[in-house]
């Protein structure tokens, strides 16, 4: 990666950002506009919720979850990075 925009666009959820490839076979046209996904490695023991999913309780929060018998449960869960401050 050569630069970054540092501005993400609420919309979409991303940002510009300015590569270097490799050009030799000339299939890459100066001035184009592309779509790059980044396989970023991830954790497996990490999921992603949305804000309104977490239950705050006098424990610390919680989720409700649906178990192996078919009836709802609450799980306490440890959170992470909270990403609802960077929308």
């Amino acid at each position: 990666m050569v630069t970054l925009s540092n501005a993400i666009i609420q919309t979409t959820r991303s940002m510009q950002v300015e590569l270097q490839a490799d050009n030799s076979d000339g299939k890459l046209y100066g001035g184009t506009y592309c779509r790059v996904d980044f396989q970023v490695p991830g954790d497996p023991n990490m999921v992603r919720l949305p804000a309104t999913a977490l239950m705050p309780a006098n424990r610390g929060t919680q989720v409700a979850i649906l178990g192996d018998d078919g009836k709802v449960a609450l799980k306490a869960i440890q959170l992470g990075r909270d990403f609802w401050r960077y929308r």
